[in-house]
C-alpha cells in the first residue's frame, strides 16, 4: 500500500479529523495522516492503522502542543501502544 493509499483508507475509517472532538477549532488546509508513535519510533507511513486522520490546522496544533497531544494520544512514547480503535469525538 502507498502513504496516499493509506492516507486515504485511514480518512475513510475516521470520517475526517479526529481532533473535532478533541480540539475547538474549524478545520482547514485538507487532510493527512498522523502517525502518533513517531517514525523514528517504528511507525510505519504505509499502514493506516499507524495514523489518524487531521486536519492541517490540527496537525500543526498537535506538534506545536506536545504536552497536550500526549494527553489525549495524538501523540505518543516509543514504549507506549497507539490504537486508532477509539472514541476521538468524546474526548474533549
Amino acid at each position: 500500500m502507498t502513504r496516499i493509499e493509506a492516507v486515504e483508507t485511514a480518512a475513510k475509517r475516521d470520517g475526517g479529523c479526529v481532533a473535532v472532538g478533541l480540539l475547538d477549532h474549524t478545520c482547514g488546509f485538507g487532510w493527512t495522516g498522523h502517525e502518533p508513535l513517531l517514525r523514528k519510533h517504528g511507525s510505519d507511513p504505509t499502514n493506516p492503522d499507524h495514523m489518524v486522520t487531521l486536519c492541517g490546522i490540527a496537525h500543526t496544533h498537535v506538534h506545536s502542543h506536545v504536552e497536550w497531544s500526549r494527553s489525549v494520544g495524538l501523540l505518543v512514547h516509543a514504549w507506549e501502544t497507539f490504537s486508532h480503535e477509539r472514541d476521538w469525538k468524546d474526548t474533549r
